[in-house]
């Protein structure tokens, strides 16, 4: 793929790279609901932690995209690596990249299967969003940015909307007592939830050579991190304040809160507003993974353009999805004990050692 392709797609801004990660993580707020069975009420303390956790991890995939200018997650570990090592470790990303697109696809489908319209075919909204984000994805990352930044406010406006609907229902005693989770339940959540929430940040090394200032684009991911993971605190703050102990035996918090607003029976069905920012920020994030599973693929087998492979791609990923899991308890299980240790070696240990490496090697050098 020629290198100059970002170029002919249009640059994003540091601004926009912050906002685009605010919303890719905000469309984890569904996996919130697995998080809270083991946390419970300290579900809300299990982000702060994972939030810290994740800030030297994240600014690290800056650092990285920062010493290989214009370079993009493949081209760095090829470079690093040499071309045989290299390109064996971007395909094990190409593959996760894959993994989490067909993943989060799953989540959509069954989210709105499961809660908003269960007479659809599931496979309906297994495509459709596929479809829409090839669509997205075609039109290059530029576009997907801007989208993100309407996604944002969505989300706050309703979250903070529910909050302030839902204060009757509120019972302050549900945080009650503090820290009850023992440690190494709370050590997991933190795991979990940094790993999978925050950590697959990692995909922005796809997208960082897209923005037109490479010096702060590092410092802007960290601020969308903070963004996000302030947008979590108050939704599990929300749900564990108005649900409490319930929180740890329903599939979807989120949605299951915003049910009990009803006022004057005037402000009913509230849930449907909430189902819509869910899937505006979910769909940013598969939008973020589609553009990085195509153009992974493009770089490492060096297609001429990356359009070619969108439909493809698309077809796999809603082809893989519903044979991931048999059922969303399995999904549950999954998200909360074997794929975090699946992602922590992508998140917290190659990143960190490929800087490594480079600083070792002196990477980039300087062509004489």
């Amino acid at each position: 793929m020629k290198e100059d392709e970002h170029d002919a797609e249009g640059k994003i801004t540091p601004w926009q790279v912050s906002v685009l990660t605010a919303a890719f993580i905000l469309g984890s707020s569904l996996l919130t609901s697995f998080m809270d069975v083991y946390a419970k009420h300290d579900a809300w303390l299990v982000i702060l932690a994972a939030y810290a956790v994740s800030i030297p991890f994240i600014a690290c995939f800056g650092f990285l995209c920062k010493r290989f200018p214009g370079k993009n997650l493949i081209q760095i570990l090829e470079c690093v690596y040499g071309p045989i090592v290299g390109k064996g470790i971007a395909a094990l990303y190409i593959f996760v990249f894959m993994y989490l697109l067909s993943l989060n696809t799953l989540d959509v489908a069954d989210f709105y299967h499961g809660y908003v319209m269960p007479e659809v075919p599931h496979l309906v909204f297994l495509a459709l969003p596929a479809l829409v984000a090839a669509y997205a994805v075609r039109r290059g990352i530029e576009g997907i940015a801007r989208l993100s930044l309407l996604a944002v406010i969505t989300t706050f406006i309703i979250v903070v909307g529910t909050i302030l609907l839902l204060l009757g229902n509120v019972d302050l005693t549900n945080f009650l007592p503090l820290g009850e989770v023992p440690p190494h339940v709370f050590i997991q959540s933190t795991h979990t939830f940094a790993t999978i929430s925050f950590g697959e940040v990692m995909v922005f090394m796809m997208v960082i050579p897209s923005a037109n200032s490479l010096k702060k684009a590092g410092k802007f991911m960290v601020a969308g991190l903070s963004l996000a993971a302030l947008g979590l605190l108050l939704i599990s703050l929300r749900n564990t304040a108005v649900l409490g102990p319930a929180t740890g035996i329903i599939n979807n918090a989120t949605y299951d809160a915003a049910r009990l607003i009803d006022i004057g029976e005037v402000l009913t069905r509230i849930e449907f507003f909430v189902a819509l920012g869910i899937t505006f920020t979910l769909f940013i994030k598969i939008c973020v993974l589609y553009y990085a599973t195509v153009h992974g693929i493009a770089q490492l087998c060096r297609l001429h353009s990356a359009r070619s492979i969108i439909v493809p791609v698309g077809i796999f990923a809603v082809a893989l999805a519903p044979g991931l899991f048999d059922s969303i308890i399995e999904h549950h299980l999954a998200g909360a004990l074997y794929q975090p240790f699946f992602l922590l070696t992508f998140e917290a240990i190659i990143p960190p050692v490929s800087l490594l490496v480079a600083r070792v090697r002196r990477l980039p050098r300087s062509k004489p």
